[in-house]
Protein backbone atom coordinates (compact mmCIF):
# COMPACT_ATOMS: atom_id res chain seq x y z
CA UNK A 1 0.00 0.00 0.00
CA UNK A 2 0.83 3.75 -1.08
CA UNK A 3 0.56 5.39 2.34
CA UNK A 4 0.76 9.00 1.95
CA UNK A 5 0.79 12.30 4.63
CA UNK A 6 -2.57 13.44 5.13
CA UNK A 7 -3.58 16.20 3.20
CA UNK A 8 -6.72 18.37 2.34
CA UNK A 9 -6.26 16.99 -1.12
CA UNK A 10 -7.51 13.59 0.18
CA UNK A 11 -10.36 14.75 1.85
CA UNK A 12 -12.84 14.28 -1.35
CA UNK A 13 -11.50 10.88 -1.34
CA UNK A 14 -10.84 10.25 1.51
CA UNK A 15 -14.42 11.28 2.51
CA UNK A 16 -16.38 8.55 0.25
CA UNK A 17 -15.05 5.87 2.12
CA UNK A 18 -16.23 7.26 5.36
CA UNK A 19 -19.77 7.44 4.26
CA UNK A 20 -19.84 3.68 3.13
CA UNK A 21 -18.24 2.90 6.63
CA UNK A 22 -20.92 1.00 9.12
CA UNK A 23 -19.61 2.53 12.19
CA UNK A 24 -18.51 6.17 12.23
CA UNK A 25 -16.42 6.68 15.05
CA UNK A 26 -15.75 10.71 15.68
CA UNK A 27 -11.93 10.19 15.61
CA UNK A 28 -12.21 8.67 12.29
CA UNK A 29 -13.61 12.03 10.72
CA UNK A 30 -11.58 13.50 8.13
CA UNK A 31 -10.84 16.71 10.54
CA UNK A 32 -10.43 14.74 13.27
CA UNK A 33 -7.74 12.97 11.73
CA UNK A 34 -6.58 16.72 10.58
CA UNK A 35 -6.38 17.82 13.91
CA UNK A 36 -3.92 14.84 14.56
CA UNK A 37 -1.96 15.16 11.20
CA UNK A 38 1.40 16.21 12.43
CA UNK A 39 1.28 15.41 16.14
CA UNK A 40 0.62 11.75 15.33
CA UNK A 41 2.22 12.09 11.73
CA UNK A 42 -1.42 10.79 9.99
CA UNK A 43 -1.07 8.84 6.31
CA UNK A 44 -3.33 7.49 4.71
CA UNK A 45 -3.47 4.33 2.06
CA UNK A 46 -6.36 3.78 -0.57
CA UNK A 47 -7.42 0.45 -1.48
CA UNK A 48 -9.77 0.96 -3.96
CA UNK A 49 -9.65 -2.68 -4.98
CA UNK A 50 -11.70 -3.38 -1.47
CA UNK A 51 -12.71 -0.11 -1.09
CA UNK A 52 -10.83 0.50 1.88
CA UNK A 53 -9.08 3.04 3.31
CA UNK A 54 -5.80 2.41 5.99
CA UNK A 55 -5.29 5.23 7.97
CA UNK A 56 -1.65 4.57 9.69
CA UNK A 57 0.08 6.84 12.73
CA UNK A 58 3.85 5.82 12.86
CA UNK A 59 3.66 2.02 13.03
CA UNK A 60 -0.20 2.08 14.24
CA UNK A 61 -2.49 0.85 11.78
CA UNK A 62 -6.25 2.25 12.36
CA UNK A 63 -9.38 1.09 10.63
CA UNK A 64 -9.89 -0.05 7.80
CA UNK A 65 -12.42 2.71 6.79
CA UNK A 66 -14.55 2.10 4.36
CA UNK A 67 -17.34 -0.75 3.54
CA UNK A 68 -15.70 -3.58 5.71
CA UNK A 69 -18.72 -5.73 5.77
CA UNK A 70 -18.28 -6.54 2.27
CA UNK A 71 -18.14 -10.20 1.66
CA UNK A 72 -15.73 -10.05 -1.38
CA UNK A 73 -12.86 -9.09 0.89
CA UNK A 74 -10.02 -11.14 1.36
CA UNK A 75 -8.60 -10.03 4.52
CA UNK A 76 -5.86 -12.27 4.45
CA UNK A 77 -4.56 -11.45 1.19
CA UNK A 78 -4.34 -7.64 2.29
CA UNK A 79 -2.22 -8.77 5.40
CA UNK A 80 -0.35 -10.83 3.53
CA UNK A 81 0.72 -8.44 0.88
CA UNK A 82 0.44 -5.18 2.89
CA UNK A 83 1.18 -5.58 6.56
CA UNK A 84 3.18 -8.72 6.84
CA UNK A 85 6.12 -7.53 8.22
CA UNK A 86 4.76 -7.19 12.04
CA UNK A 87 6.23 -3.69 12.25
CA UNK A 88 2.53 -2.36 12.64
CA UNK A 89 -0.10 -2.99 15.66
CA UNK A 90 -3.72 -2.91 14.71
CA UNK A 91 -5.03 0.04 16.67
CA UNK A 92 -8.81 1.05 17.27
CA UNK A 93 -10.42 -0.93 14.93
CA UNK A 94 -14.06 -1.67 15.16
CA UNK A 95 -15.32 -4.49 17.27
CA UNK A 96 -17.05 -6.07 14.55
CA UNK A 97 -13.97 -5.30 11.73
CA UNK A 98 -11.66 -6.58 14.36
CA UNK A 99 -13.81 -9.96 14.32
CA UNK A 100 -13.95 -9.95 10.56
CA UNK A 101 -10.04 -9.37 10.65
CA UNK A 102 -9.41 -12.12 13.65
CA UNK A 103 -11.58 -14.58 11.32
CA UNK A 104 -9.87 -14.48 8.06
CA UNK A 105 -6.58 -14.60 9.79
CA UNK A 106 -6.98 -17.81 11.65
Amino acid sequence: MDFKPLSFDLKAQYDKYFAACPVKYCEYSFFSLWGWREAALIELAFDDENNLCWVKSQNLIYGPVGNWQDNNINWRKIFEDNFNNNNFELYDVPEDAANLIKNALS
